[in-house]
């Protein structure tokens, strides 16, 4: 069977056909979070996605990639709001902001034009504060697992933490 179909059947059923095309911005994340609610099943609060059918949309998404080749590999990452994409290469100081309204091809950068240097300095905040602090749950498997800070020691270091990087990355 073809990928595409595949993936109609499985997100495109009879009580939504009259719903269309959604042009809300989502993530991997949400595909679950939104299966469950369709099915009926309560969405644990341990996983990070919205509910796609409840009108619960996001501000931005992101993603990250490795690039280059097996001897000099890269990470990259993207943000995207509905109107702007970020793109990093490397590090915050190495990226490529594209106006999408304008220009949804993506061919030109405006990553360097005065008038985009606040939306330029808002989607690198996002992209930051997504990669540092978006999925804070516990990184292990056995849920049981003794905690060595509880969280009213492990949030306020967390928000030092941000504020510190946040003022880095204004910087840039």
């Amino acid at each position: 069977m073809h990928r595409k179909t595949v993936l109609a059947r499985i997100f495109l059923y009879p009580a939504q056909a009259q719903h269309g095309v959604s042009h809300t911005l989502c993530d991997t994340t949400d595909i679950a979070s939104t299966i469950l609610g369709v099915c009926g099943v309560e969405v644990p609060e341990t996983m990070h996605g919205i509910h796609l059918e409840r009108g619960q949309s996001r501000d931005f998404v992101y993603s990250e990639g490795q690039y280059g080749t097996d001897a000099a590999p890269c990470i990259g990452y993207m943000v995207r709001t509905t109107r702007y994409k970020l793109l990093t290469m490397g590090s915050a100081a190495h990226c490529a902001l594209y106006d999408l309204e304008q220009d949804p091809c993506e061919t030109h950068d405006v990553s360097s034009l005065p008038e985009y240097a606040e939306i330029l300095a808002q989607h690198k905040a996002m992209l930051a504060n997504a990669v540092l602090y978006r999925d804070t749950s516990r990184t292990h498997l056995d849920m049981a697992a003794a905690q060595r800070c509880t969280p009213e020691v492990l949030l306020p270091r967390a928000e030092k933490l941000r504020a510190f990087i946040t003022e880095q990355i204004d910087k840039l």
